[in-house]
């Protein structure tokens, strides 16, 4: 998918957390610590909010990818805010270096309209003259030369395979389960692995494929605090919210449905009080009344049987 999975996911924008980038570097991999990685996500942003005097250092303008506050919240959103800051978690810009808090989410928006990486970078340049964009392409493995620097790729295009190659250097960007897929059907991984899938091995690499993690999310605490304080998945996509987003690009449906605000908070190891390790995410709808579009849905189950007591 062009633009990959920034075209179809809730678009949340966060960077991530400045401790991690600087574990990364000291374990040996330079230009990964958060100074450096920072001057990158300040060039490549257009920040479209407005900024806190102590956040605006974080922050760049004029960058290929927009970045804004969510603009339109239900009202339980801006109540969350507000509830938070009595339990003591201020509300903060979380892609600062600032990370436990209340916050409004942050997402990649353009005149009410998601931007892709895609929108962002490429098809801004597809004009140019060293850039050809080939879709329903699948690399199927890494061109190797003699000293095991990558030369070019085999793709297959319309049921034939093909190469590519390359006179500067090839860049990998397949995602967190692609990349290391490509990288051991090319020889590079865990000898051991690859012999059991007859792949010859070309560079014995055990840590590739390996410490894979996703953030889980447990999603079942649902409550209805008043019909018009939560959102119905009618009021989110009905006529009226389409045409205000038609006339004035604003709305409910200029963003994910019913989401704005989080709370990134610290219940676990104590000697790293200033990083979060849990984020609780409100998302604004009435369960039971989207249909199974948005919640109960994905888990084939009736709202009756979803909310039924469970037996000790």
């Amino acid at each position: 998918m062009i633009g990959g999975t920034g075209a179809i996911n809730l678009m949340v924008h966060s960077r991530g957390n400045p401790q991690d980038y600087d574990n990364w570097a000291q374990l040996g991999n330079p230009g990964w610590d958060w100074k450096t990685v920072l001057k990158y996500f300040k060039k490549s942003e257009d920040y479209r909010s407005p900024l806190e005097p102590k956040d605006a250092p974080f922050h760049g303008i004029g960058g290929p990818l927009s970045v804004q506050k969510v603009g339109w919240m239900p009202p339980v959103g801006k109540l969350a805010i507000e509830a938070g800051k009595e339990l003591g978690l201020e509300e903060i810009d979380y892609n600062t270096d600032t990370k436990i808090g209340s916050n409004i989410l942050q997402l990649p928006l353009r005149d009410g309209q998601r931007v892709t990486s895609a929108d962002a970078y490429l098809m801004p340049n597809l004009r140019r003259q060293n850039l050809k964009l080939q879709i329903n392409s699948q690399v199927i493995k890494i061109i190797l030369n003699d000293d095991n620097v990558a030369i070019g790729v085999r793709y297959v295009h319309r049921n034939k395979v093909k190469r590519a190659f390359a006179r500067r250097e090839v860049i990998i960007s397949a995602g967190g389960a692609d990349s290391p897929k490509l990288l051991m059907l090319s020889g590079i991984g865990a000898r051991e692995q690859l012999d059991k899938l007859g792949i010859k091995t070309s560079v014995d690499l055990p840590g590739v494929g390996q410490n894979y993690k996703d953030h889980v999310l447990l999603e079942g605490i649902h409550w209805t605090i008043h019909p018009n304080i939560s959102s119905s998945v009618l009021s989110l996509l009905g006529p009226s919210a389409l045409l205000r987003y038609q006339e004035k690009r604003e709305g409910p449906m200029t963003v994910p449905p019913g989401i704005g605000a989080s709370y990134f908070i610290k219940v676990g190891n104590p000697d790293e009080p200033t990083v979060p390790d849990i984020q609780v995410l409100l998302a604004s709808q009435l369960v039971g009344q989207d249909y199974g579009i948005l919640t109960l849905g994905k888990f084939k189950q009736s709202v009756s049987s979803y909310t039924v007591p469970r037996a000790n």
